[in-house]
């Protein structure tokens, strides 16, 4: 991520800045919590929002929530990032079935997810450019 003009950008491809930033977002947090950054058609950031927040080792997505606030935001294109806490920096099946349903949900407002990123403490997962779950 880099800033300009007062604007964030995040490029591309996550990089340590940018996972920096996604894990600057769960800073003391106990509990799982899912964050939407949405990005403009420059890749710069609109907003970072929470969409939900759950418990110890769950949290429930809502969808409805997501395409709000991409709509809301004018959102060209979103990051989802979300924590582990006390557990490991890798998706369940549970998280890999939900990121496959968001990804395709945005496409009918013109929306695209370009990763969603799972944190653990020190440790991060890009389920796009780490597993390529959002490949293709």
């Amino acid at each position: 991520m880099s800033t300009s003009n007062n604007k964030c950008y995040i490029a591309g491809k996550i990089t340590g800045i940018n996972y920096k930033y996604a894990k600057s977002l769960f800073y003391s947090r106990l509990y799982e919590v899912l964050f939407m950054i949405s990005l403009d058609s420059q890749n710069r950031v609109i907003s970072t929002d929470i969409v939900c927040e759950g418990v110890t080792n769950s949290v429930n997505i809502s969808l409805r929530n997501i395409l709000s606030i991409a709509l809301r935001t004018n959102a060209v294109s979103i990051i989802l990032a979300h924590n582990h806490p006390g557990g490991k920096a890798f998706p369940s099946e549970a998280d890999r079935q939900t990121t496959d349903i968001i990804k395709n949900a945005p496409l009918s407002i013109n929306v695209r997810l370009i990763d969603h990123i799972i944190v653990a403490g020190d440790e991060y997962i890009s389920m796009n450019f780490d597993l390529h779950i959002l490949d293709g």
